[in-house]
């Protein structure tokens, strides 16, 4: 079966709810997200692992003394870099097989890239309208940013299409949704 965006938002509709805008992430932007984690990821499996080999040479591990707790140390760090890497590079695939939607209700975002989750979000929960536009038209627009204490310091997490290619009529419909809920 092909995958097309219109199809896809059909089946998450509501009945009676009607679409206003739909649009696709662009790769590029997508990738700019995840620019951070990719480079974190990378960073750090490339300290950690050296690190590693050399420590699993038995004669390294006598000088330094070395124990068990140690390596795993070592294979826990890349297993966390590797798992940051895998998932920063499959939010940026994920951009092919992702659609979202502004309905007479709500917001959807689907990725459906081997298994379909879909975010929706209904109007009184837009607390901001954020748009970053390039001159092309393409740019992103955050509808939801939400600030957590966690204690140590503030945590602040957006809800964005990203990479839309007409930012400026998806800022208008999610302003139409935000205002017609009140």
């Amino acid at each position: 079966m092909i995958w097309t965006p219109h199809e896809v938002v059909k089946t998450e509709l509501q009945p009676g709810e009607t679409v206003r805008w739909t649009g696709s992430p662009s790769f590029m932007g997508m990738l700019r997200t995840q620019l951070f984690p990719i480079i974190f990821a990378i960073a750090l499996t490339c300290f950690c692992t050296p690190l590693l080999l050399s420590a699993l040479s038995e004669p390294f591990l006598k000088h330094i003394g070395w124990n068990s707790l140690s390596l795993i140390t070592w294979f826990v760090a890349i297993g966390f870099g590797l798992c940051l890497l895998g998932n920063a590079v499959w939010n940026a695939l994920a951009v092919w097989r992702t659609v979202y939607a502004v309905t007479d209700r709500r917001i959807l975002i689907i990725s459906d890239l081997w298994w379909r989750h879909v975010l929706a979000m209904a109007p009184n929960a837009i607390n901001t309208i954020e748009r970053n536009e390039r001159s092309n038209g393409r740019g992103s627009i955050t509808f939801r940013r939400e600030t957590v204490d966690t204690g140590d310091e503030p945590t602040t997490t957006t809800v964005s299409f990203v990479g839309v290619r007409d930012v400026r009529n998806a800022a208008r419909e999610i302003e139409n949704l935000r205002l017609g809920s009140k």
